[in-house]
């Protein structure tokens, strides 16, 4: 687990400066065109397959009032929150994409498409304060200006590399911790005065986007099967709670001519 998570870090923080400058070049290429393109076609595309995170978020709790009895016998007693962490599990991801690719060479394209996707996420909570809980779901949604660079030869295999700009989306669904007991911390003993403490839902929205690989298997005029491994989630730098999701999937495009 730690070392996909090393990856991940490695491969969006190392590839983004470079992958940025190529989409910008690609954008440019694909609006203001030129002689070296000689052909441009319509492209749409849907697909799904499975979505993998990379990180887990904290819940943060409603405040309510508690007794801490500290390591050396002190007693205090007033209102605290606490954190619930939910390990979040994969689930299944769908998006849908329409954009233009353009030929540059006999052997080359480049591709630019506004892309949204959206993943479904379980989860598993080891319940705190020796109480009983459900597990919540979680959401990752994005749209993104994604830039393509393919290569169009042989015949039979499309390779690419992708990158995308725009906006991702992190929820997960708050929870309710029942029939809550004393619990041993850092801080010292936690006595909550009440039966219930209640979690609020995560939502965040931040800068963000993707890169990746893909390749096309062209099977009649204009129909290809496209599968792709990318990593998706906010920049580098991004807000606490923000999940980054490992998507593998399959899905059909069509060009049109």
């Amino acid at each position: 687990m730690l070392d996909r998570i090393l990856l991940v870090l490695w491969f969006r923080v190392n590839c983004w400066s470079l992958l940025s400058t190529f989409l910008a070049i690609g954008f440019s290429l694909l609006v203001l065109g030129g002689q070296i393109a000689d052909a441009q076609r319509l492209r749409i595309d849907v697909g799904g397959g499975w979505s993998f995170p990379t990180n887990n978020v904290e819940l943060s709790s409603e405040t309510f009032m508690a007794e801490i009895v500290g390591p050396e016998g002190n007693v205090q007693e007033g209102e605290i929150s606490v954190v619930q962490s939910v390990d979040l599990k994969s689930g299944r991801h769908l998006y849908a994409g329409i954009g233009f690719v353009r030929s540059i060479a006999d052997q080359f394209a480049l591709g630019v498409r506004l892309r949204g996707h959206r993943t479904e996420l379980g989860s598993s909570v080891d319940c705190r304060f020796k109480s009983t809980c459900g597990n919540p779901s979680g959401r990752l949604w994005a749209g993104t200006v994604e830039g393509r660079i393919l290569l169009t030869s042989p015949d039979w295999i499309n390779p690419y590399l992708l990158v995308g700009i725009g906006v991702v989306h992190t929820s997960v669904d708050g929870e309710t911790l029942r029939g809550v007991e004393s619990e041993i911390t850092r801080r010292g003993t936690i006595n909550p005065k009440t039966q219930r403490i209640v979690f609020e839902d995560v939502s965040i929205t931040d800068a963000g986007g993707d890169v990746g690989i893909g390749a096309s298997f062209p099977l009649i005029r204009g129909l290809e099967l496209d599968g792709e491994f990318r990593v998706t989630g906010s920049l580098p730098g991004g807000k606490e709670n923000m999940v980054t999701g490992i998507p593998l999937t399959l899905g059909l495009s069509y060009k049109f001519f």
